[in-house]
């Protein structure tokens, strides 16, 4: 986003003295600078609204959304070569104008208002930093955009974008909070660790404590894990563990999220759960564990979920419940291997 901003602030610069002097610049050249002008201001907004969508969607289901959102950069670059570009004369400055910068400043406004529809969608999951923030940001550049094509002399969108860049850096992706960022994130599976599930239980108890909504727990631990690593490695034993979370992660499509709580432990959080949507999940575990082969023991997840309202029961009591109906699955499910 940084780049793009400062490449949209250059060519900002250098379109003013490209349109003015029309007269010893060449066609193409201003054409071209233009054009580069709104490339830059159109891919920050894409970079920013992909940014957004990140931070409001789970993990695993950001990658066939994300595809779509190279679509309106693909069609302005289309529209680059076939669309003009007219230059007018206004108020202490001329100005670019025309169609291919009307449909710039209309994907620009797409991506806003796409952000703040991924913002709006996911209000009571997503961080209150990420509020007070991002939902600002995408506002003033909605705001922004809407007001320098409709009043083209107030070239002010190089410094706005070059403000929220700036603002995107400070409030929440700084380095500081890239290292807190990998220290909840467990490298060998691909899902949240321990450190994440502590933070992210406890703002969850701190928002819903006193309401109505409620909370659920899914405790995951694999079976037959000593057998694979005492007979066949602990190579084998790690394979056993990144499928297993690769299935909870991709299967348990209504939790809050997925987390490594343990060596072979897991958790899943659900909020406002129904409990339908809950089953199927654990169904659709139970279902993609039999449909792994390569492996030299069986895959089998043993499952326990509970759920309440923390005005009622305590959040130890829910989790512990949840441990009980996951042993009685593990204790079944040795059973009937016997």
């Amino acid at each position: 986003m940084g780049l793009c901003a400062m490449g949209h602030l250059i060519f900002d610069a250098i379109t003013v003295v490209t349109v003015n002097n029309r007269e010893h610049v060449p066609e193409a050249v201003n054409h071209v600078a233009h054009v580069l002008l709104y490339f830059f201001g159109v891919a920050f907004l894409m970079q920013f609204f992909r940014y957004v969508f990140h931070l409001t969607i789970p993990l695993k289901k950001r990658r066939r959304p994300s595809v779509l959102t190279y679509i309106p950069m693909i069609l302005f670059l289309v529209l680059a070569f076939t669309l003009p570009i007219e230059y007018r004369s206004g108020k202490g400055t001329d100005y670019s104008s025309g169609a291919l910068v009307f449909a710039g400043y209309g994907i620009c406004i797409l991506y806003c208002i796409g952000s703040i529809i991924s913002l709006l969608r996911r209000w009571e999951l997503i961080d209150v930093r990420v509020r007070c923030s991002v939902v600002p940001m995408s506002l003033i550049l909605l705001v922004i955009i809407v007001a320098q094509a409709f009043v083209p002399e107030l070239l002010m969108t190089g410094a706005g974008l070059m403000f929220v860049s700036i603002g995107v850096f400070f409030t929440l992706d700084n380095p500081i909070d890239k290292l807190k960022e990998q220290a909840y994130w467990d490298t060998n599976t691909g899902v949240k660790n321990k450190n994440c599930y502590l933070v992210e239980i406890r703002m969850l108890k701190n928002r819903f404590q006193g309401s109505h909504t409620r909370l659920g727990f899914i405790v995951a631990d694999l079976n037959n894990l000593k057998m694979a690593n005492d007979l066949y490695g602990h190579n084998t034993g790690d394979k056993l563990i990144k499928t297993a979370a690769i299935i909870l992660r991709d299967n348990l499509k209504s939790a809050y999220d997925v987390y490594r709580t343990g060596g072979d432990e897991f958790m899943a959080i659900y909020v406002a759960p129904v409990e339908s949507a809950v089953r199927a999940d654990m169904d659709a575990v139970k279902s993609a564990c039999r449909n792994v082969v390569g492996f030299p023991v069986p895959l089998y997840i043993a499952l326990g979920y509970s759920e309440g309202n923390l005005n009622h029961t305590e959040l130890a009591e829910l989790v512990e419940k949840a441990d009980k109906a996951m042993y009685r699955d593990k204790k079944t499910a040795k059973v009937k291997c016997r």
